[in-house]
């Protein structure tokens, strides 16, 4: 069995392809490509990581003051919902 992977299929082909090129020139282009593809994961990342965090304090700025399940909501009122 082999070990779980949090790599991207994108990472995986890449790596491969980095692996097996045997001109030195397509081998540093696969390497550019990979540490772009890299770099915009990052990105990414970073910008989910720092909504997680907005929303977090976001929430401990609005409290809820319904008693209700929900614990934060940003605006000021009642939402009913209907199920058929």
């Amino acid at each position: 069995m082999s070990p779980k992977s949090d790599l991207c299929e994108t990472c995986k082909i890449m790596k491969l392809e980095i692996q097996y090129a045997t001109e030195h020139e397509k081998k540093l282009e696969i390497i550019e490509k990979y540490l772009a593809h890299l770099n915009r994961a990052k990105q990414e990342r970073d910008y989910y990581n720092s909504n997680i965090k907005r929303a977090v304090e976001d929430g401990k700025c609005n409290l809820n003051t319904t008693e209700s399940q929900v614990l934060y909501k940003t605006f000021k009122g009642s939402a009913h919902i209907i199920y058929d």
